[in-house]
């Protein structure tokens, strides 16, 4: 569910994965840290423009390095790394989401959600009119000075002097009051209506 939430968010905030490359000349070490930030997915290497397999090289994330394999790459060799990279990481992302989730609590919104200690699961599942709320009210956490926030189907303008708060309160509102708000309110055997 997290995921879902994740591609609502980005979607909003306009953080589709983007590709690139970085170039290197390899020397003695055959380690090469890659300097854009939030890297998704090495793409391919090439040594001196030839493309090797995937398995002869790691990629750490948390470090950002790709190490290649002794004896696939020499001193002054050319390597070059492609890669898919997004602004913003999945757990700066998450991270927001969870703020969100406070934020809809302090203006009593009726369902209380939690997301799973291992950033995976969000409980209750919200419906998909959630989902797209948890994401609205994230993206103003994140950029709060927007005045405009905009989906596929959904747009939401804010005058600018408004405060992030006074835009979250304002849009939690006006969901409650929705159809799809009024039928979160009523609770009938556990399950939300």
């Amino acid at each position: 569910m997290i995921a879902k939430l994740l591609t609502k968010l980005r979607a909003i905030l306009q953080d589709s994965s983007q590709s690139t490359l970085e170039s290197f000349t390899a020397t003695a070490s055959r380690t090469f840290a890659i300097a854009q930030d939030n890297v998704e997915e090495i793409t391919e290497i090439t040594v001196n423009g030839t493309a090797i397999a995937s398995t002869v090289y790691d990629y750490d994330d948390s470090s950002q390095t790709v190490t290649i394999d002794t004896g696939s790459v020499a001193a002054t060799d050319v390597v070059i790394i492609y890669f898919d990279f997004n602004k913003y990481s999945d757990t700066v992302l998450t991270d927001y989401l969870r703020s969100a989730l406070i934020f809809m609590d302090v203006y009593t919104y009726p369902i209380s959600f939690i997301i799973s200690s291992g950033d995976v699961e969000i409980y209750p599942i919200p419906k998909v009119k959630e989902q797209s709320l948890i994401a609205f009210v994230a993206s103003i956490l994140i950029k709060p000075n927007y005045s405009e926030y905009r989906t596929s189907s959904i747009l939401v303008k804010y005058p600018k002097t408004k405060t992030k708060e006074e835009k979250i309160e304002q849009l939690i509102s006006r969901f409650k009051f929705s159809k799809e708000g009024i039928s979160g309110i009523i609770e009938l055997n556990g399950e939300y209506y």
